[in-house]
């Protein structure tokens, strides 16, 4: 692998084969001046698990946020529990922000509270693989007592009139 990408790859894919458990990123921005985001990793474990908890990986993140003139996207790579990102290509606060850019991560995110409802409010712009991704993580964050049930729950009606069979079947047990 490393001598077909960059070398530091080498050492984040090594992170995720050496080590069990899927990490979970929350993720906070920060418009005051320019804008950061604030990336955060801990090992995701149920409820009731006595699993370590202090694992950290080597997690290549990718986001997709959205400026008045395009959608913009960066990655960055969270190598400690948490470190602080510019958006180098954005000119002023993005009106949304997916952080598992393409669902192509193998990490669950969980949104500060107002990022997450904004990007809730913008749902039939991502793609059905984003949609699909934040539904999953979402989910998984309420059965592991990461975030409440009832936010969940508010969240179903942007998901539940998806004209899309894959998204309707993801939202119809969580609401049964």
């Amino acid at each position: 692998i490393s001598s077909a990408a960059k070398p530091e790859l080498t050492q984040a894919f090594s992170s995720f084969l050496l080590q069990p458990g899927v990490p979970l990123v929350s993720v906070s921005l920060d418009c005051s001046a320019k804008p950061a985001l604030t990336l955060s990793q801990k090992r995701f474990l149920p409820i009731g698990s006595d699993g370590d908890a202090g694992k950290l990986w080597e997690t290549p993140v990718c986001v997709r946020y959205g400026m008045p003139s395009a959608m913009k996207e960066e990655c960055f790579l969270l190598t400690r529990r948490t470190q602080t990102f510019p958006l180098t290509q954005a000119s002023g606060c993005p009106n949304t922000l997916m952080a598992n850019a393409r669902a192509g991560g193998y990490y669950l995110v969980r949104y500060e509270e107002g990022l997450r409802k904004n990007l809730l409010a913008h749902a039939k712009e991502l793609s059905l693989a984003e949609q699909r991704s934040l539904l999953n993580d979402m989910s998984s964050l309420a059965d592991g007592g990461e975030m409440r049930e009832s936010a969940l729950l508010e969240a179903m009606p942007e998901f539940a009139s998806s004209p899309e069979r894959q998204i309707v079947s993801e939202v119809r047990p969580i609401v049964a």
